[in-house]
């Protein structure tokens, strides 16, 4: 799974572009080889299915829900299919059911944008005033992070017996945009990298792709990538960028044809 998810995600040269349809191939054939069963069973409605047989299972004549990100995609399921079964439903981070996968990326590469400006903006006005900013020390920590990045597509840093590569920074920025309370140990991993050291980065980046200490992935990448790809279908043939931006700092543009490959039939639509 690491060379799966160290790959870069933007696709700047004919190498990477390659690489990464190889890799996306790969890893749907993967998924129907292991699990191609149970691929077609894995869509929302699905799920929403399931949780009323757990409702019924439990005892409960009401379901009560609280559901983030992902988690409101399949509440708003529940909801349409089994008004009558619910006692409270609480939906924080509320997914647009009506975007397609590319459309999903691009709302919530709005989003991580927002979150990283406003970070770095703390970031300056912390250069001098405590909590000081140590990224912002010794320059612009925009340029800086942009910087890092195009440095990191060439030169992974060596973590280990690891790289800390583009993509796997972007991924630990990510990660620690989500929480105002977490950017204290952005601004650490960014010092570090940019200082050579990427250990602190690619720990952010393993903990958001659940890596054990054993070495291990736990499942929750592959299952995520074909539940996604039943609620909003990806484009089988991703067209040319017209004229490419820098590659944004939080969100590789690959992300939306992994599992196109794989044709899944559902039993329940994702669609209303």
């Amino acid at each position: 799974m690491y060379p799966f998810v160290a790959l870069d995600g933007w696709l700047d040269d004919p190498q990477e572009k390659a690489a990464a349809i190889q890799a996306d191939k790969d890893f749907a054939a993967g998924c129907a080889q292991l699990s191609g069963k149970v691929l077609p069973f894995v869509d929302t409605a699905s799920a929403a299915k399931d949780m009323d047989l757990m409702r019924a299972a439990l005892g409960d004549d009401k379901l009560t829900y609280l559901g983030f990100s992902y988690g409101t995609y399949l509440g708003e399921h529940y909801a349409h299919l089994f008004p009558t079964h619910i006692r409270a439903l609480v939906l924080d981070a509320v997914l647009d059911p009506s975007l397609s996968a590319d459309d999903l990326n691009i709302s919530q590469a709005a989003s991580f944008e927002a979150n990283l400006k406003a970070f770095l903006a703390d970031c300056v006005a912390h250069k001098v005033l405590a909590p000081k900013c140590a990224f912002a020390a010794s320059g612009d920590p925009t340029s800086k992070l942009n910087a890092l990045m195009q440095r990191l597509d060439t030169t992974p840093i060596s973590v280990g017996n690891r790289l800390l590569t583009r993509a796997l920074a972007q991924t630990a920025v990510a990660q620690e945009l989500y929480d105002q309370s977490t950017w204290p140990d952005l601004d650490l991993g960014l010092t570090q990298s940019v200082a050579g050291q990427g250990g602190t980065l690619l720990a952010f980046a393993d903990s958001y792709l659940t890596l054990n200490p054993t070495g291990t992935y736990d499942n929750e990448i592959e299952p995520k990538h074909a539940t996604h790809r039943l609620a909003h279908p990806a484009l089988t043939h991703v067209p040319p960028y017209p004229t490419p931006s820098p590659p944004h700092p939080t969100r590789p543009v690959r992300a939306p044809a992994r599992c196109a490959p794989a044709p899944l039939t559902q039993p329940g639509s994702d669609s209303r």
